[in-house]
């Protein structure tokens, strides 16, 4: 079985633990759970079914582009699940010390500017982000939004 396969096994199954915990909330403090675990649940499956259906040893589109072979590919792999994880990490302690109004625009904003996206774009994403988060959440739906340590 795939370094990869395993990893999105693991990842799913967190997902899923977020997703039965989430209904053990009030509706109130549920939704943030339930949106963010039924998402994740929908993608790690598709990703699920993506790798299974490769055939084994068969190379991405990346991997022949780039040259690699299995063994750099499960390498160049093994870097960008530490990449994920570490940008998961950097949005989880963002959220935690100023809260969700800034860190989700600013994570946005930081993410598309990593990965070489124009300014206007990254910006624009970023107030999109910030006028659903506050906006929908807080103003329409009235759900509280945690406000991190340094600000709350």
């Amino acid at each position: 079985m795939r370094v990869s396969t395993v990893v999105t096994l693991v990842f799913l199954a967190f997902a899923m633990v977020l997703v039965v915990v989430g209904l053990q909330y009030r509706f109130e403090v549920r939704t943030g759970p339930l949106i963010v675990g039924v998402m994740a649940v929908v993608l790690l499956l598709a990703e699920l079914l993506r790798g299974l259906l490769r055939k084994e040893g068969r190379k991405t589109q990346g991997e022949e582009n780039r040259g690699e072979t299995d063994g750099d590919g499960a390498r160049a792999g093994a870097r960008r699940y530490i990449e994920a994880g570490a940008w998961v990490l950097g949005l989880v302690t963002g959220t935690y010390l100023v809260g969700l109004v800034i860190a989700f625009p600013l994570f946005i904003l930081v993410y598309l500017k990593a990965h070489r996206e124009r300014w206007p774009l990254a910006i624009g994403v970023s107030i999109a982000i910030l006028a659903l988060i506050y906006g929908v959440f807080g103003m329409v739906l009235h759900v509280p939004l945690y406000k991190g340590i340094l600000l709350g």
